[in-house]
């Protein structure tokens, strides 16, 4: 693979404390509160990591940058990590043919199920 404009090539992942194949904490956190099993979580991060879309690879990258001693986690949900903005990527990464109709669709109705009518994320049960 060819690099262009003489850049190193940029490992995303490179440096993390997560488990990679599942995706950064913050991403973790979404996906069980959408009640995802592990194969869906697997699924969806490896289509976001494999994308080579700019809106897609920058969703990855504040993902991966988000660290709640530095922003306030509650911003994050609202802004990058919004149910909307879930849903678009995810019918983004369909649409580059990261993700199946079906894959996708069935990720979209598990975010939707934990939305409000206002479209913000519906508060965890104590």
């Amino acid at each position: 693979m060819r690099r262009r404009w003489g850049r190193p090539h940029r490992d995303s992942l490179a440096g993390g404390r997560y488990e990679s194949k599942f995706g950064p904490p913050i991403l973790t956190v979404i996906m069980d509160a959408c009640r995802l099993h592990e194969g869906q979580r697997c699924l969806l991060w490896r289509a976001v990591c494999q994308s080579q879309w700019s809106q897609a690879s920058q969703w990855r990258e504040q993902l991966i940058a988000f660290h709640p001693d530095r922003q306030d986690p509650a911003a994050f949900l609202l802004g990058p990590a919004s149910p909307h903005r879930v849903v678009d990527m995810l019918e983004l990464l369909h649409r580059e043919g990261q993700l199946t109709r079906q894959a996708a669709t069935t990720l979209q109705n598990a975010i939707l199920a934990q939305t409000t009518a206002h479209g913000d994320w519906r508060p965890r049960p104590p």
